[in-house]
């Protein structure tokens, strides 16, 4: 008995692209990040910038994050030892964020923030500076494959939604239960429900396309 790739069920499908994430390559965690990489459009999210010091012999001093236009910071958590500096862009809103301290090299800091996120689906592009006591700075603003890329969180219809600091509570409430690692679990989900939508929208077509092709 033959069965139609078109009742294939949605729990069967989605574990199938939970495999196919699994074994797909990833690249080195040794520079800027931020997350979540998926996020649903205008939300209130809680954003967290990790920075390694990653470089040896040297001490990053300071980190300067691009903020991407739509997105629309309100609330800042700075880690203890390192200060904060919000720089406008020329339409008034938070157009770069700038911390400064002392990192060794073989730490990280972590750096967090509560920001709407823009009313429609994108990406968002988190270019990055990291300066370190040498007097080197590293771009990282680059492609997603390239040595130095820039961090990217994709805005997505669908998507969990946060209301980080929403109705419900305060912002430094709601921060506190996004750190508890909620988000983290939200972002891997909203991550394998969007590719599996994807591949079964290919797959559902292709065999839309040879049922015609049998049909002739």
């Amino acid at each position: 008995m033959s069965t139609s790739i078109t009742t294939l069920k949605p729990a069967i499908a989605l574990g199938l692209i939970l495999g196919l994430v699994a074994v797909v390559p990833t690249a080195a965690t040794a520079h800027v990040q931020v997350n979540p990489t998926i996020a649903a459009p205008n939300d209130a999210v809680r954003f967290t910038v990790l920075v390694p010091g990653e470089k040896p012999g040297e001490r990053t001093k300071k980190v300067e994050l691009a903020v991407p236009g739509g997105v629309l910071p309100y609330a800042f958590e700075d880690p203890p030892g390192w200060k904060r500096k919000v720089i406008d862009a020329s339409n008034g809103a938070v157009g770069r964020i700038v911390w400064t301290g002392d990192l060794a090299p073989d730490d990280f800091v972590e750096f967090a923030f509560l920001a709407s996120t823009p009313p429609k689906p994108g990406v968002l592009t988190w270019k990055a500076l990291q300066y370190y006591s040498g007097g080197d700075v590293v771009r990282w603003i680059g492609a997603p494959n390239s040595p130095e890329p820039a961090p990217v969180t994709h805005v997505v219809a669908g998507a969990p939604v946060q209301n980080a600091g929403g109705e419900g509570g305060s912002a430094k409430s709601a921060a506190a239960g996004a750190h508890s690692g909620s988000p983290a679990k939200a972002d891997w989900l909203a991550r394998a429900l969007a590719i599996a939508a994807l591949l079964v929208a290919l797959v559902l077509a292709a065999a839309k396309f040879l049922g015609r092709r049998g049909a002739e």
